[in-house]
């Protein structure tokens, strides 16, 4: 049985490895671990033996695979099987044979609690990484976006300067009529920068959401070059 099990389980680890019909693999990994462990509470001298360990092991790694609203129908199948286990145990005991030696209660007992200290540590070790990669990766966000928001803190800047500047020349009764027009085209031109730049910034919330759509059109790169230069030419 131990061989079995190990070459069924060792099946299920190559399934997952391939990513493919996950569902169907965490449905029969259920059914075959509940049928296992009941198969091993029936010959295993029931609660003498090693089964109640064999159940912590189950309970850990269906709460591992299972989420929401499925990990709660999971749980209530397991914890009604151990209920009835229990209920058969206390009301029927004569049932449950015992072992016929000290000697081989604690060989079965303690490799129950060595696979089951081996299983939690895989467990607990694989669910730690992933928390620290999540803390890395969140972290690195983080940073991220605190560089983000000072360059966009100064790319706004730039824009806001040449309106609010030109907008201060508009008060001078020498311009010309010309003079006058080219500073409001200017003003026009830094808005429609803002603007952009506004834009952009929505544009990254929704690329970290996943709900940007992406426009392909056609611009005319002299006109964009001719900004640029506009854009720098006092300096």
């Amino acid at each position: 049985m131990p061989l079995i099990s190990a070459g069924v389980f060792g099946g299920f680890y190559y399934w997952a490895k391939s990513g493919k019909q996950m569902f169907l693999l965490k449905f029969l990994l259920t059914f075959l671990s509940l049928t296992f462990v009941n198969y091993l509470w029936v010959n295993n001298y029931g609660s003498h033996g090693p089964a109640p360990y064999f159940f912590v092991i189950i309970s850990s790694l269906l709460i591992f695979i299972w989420e929401r609203k499925q990990l709660l129908i999971v749980c209530s199948i397991l914890l009604l099987n151990i209920l009835l286990i229990f209920y058969l145990d206390y009301s029927n005991p004569q049932l449950i044979s015992n072992y016929d030696s000290d000697i081989a209660r604690i060989i079965d007992v303690y490799t129950g609690v060595l696979m089951y200290g081996a299983f939690i540590f895989v467990l607990i070790s694989q669910a730690k990484r992933k928390l620290h990669n999540e803390y890395e990766k969140a972290k690195r966000s983080d940073n991220l976006k605190t560089a983000f928001l000072a360059n966009m803190s100064h790319e706004i800047r730039t824009p806001m300067n040449g309106i609010l500047g030109f907008s201060e020349l508009l008060d001078d009764e020498d311009l010309t009529p010309e003079q006058r027009r080219e500073y409001i085209n200017i003003i026009n031109e830094r808005g429609r920068h803002l603007l952009a730049i506004i834009n952009d910034i929505l544009d990254i919330a929704k690329i970290d959401s996943n709900q940007l759509v992406v426009n392909k059109v056609v611009f005319d790169l002299h006109h964009l070059l001719d900004d640029v230069l506009l854009s720098y030419k006092n300096e």
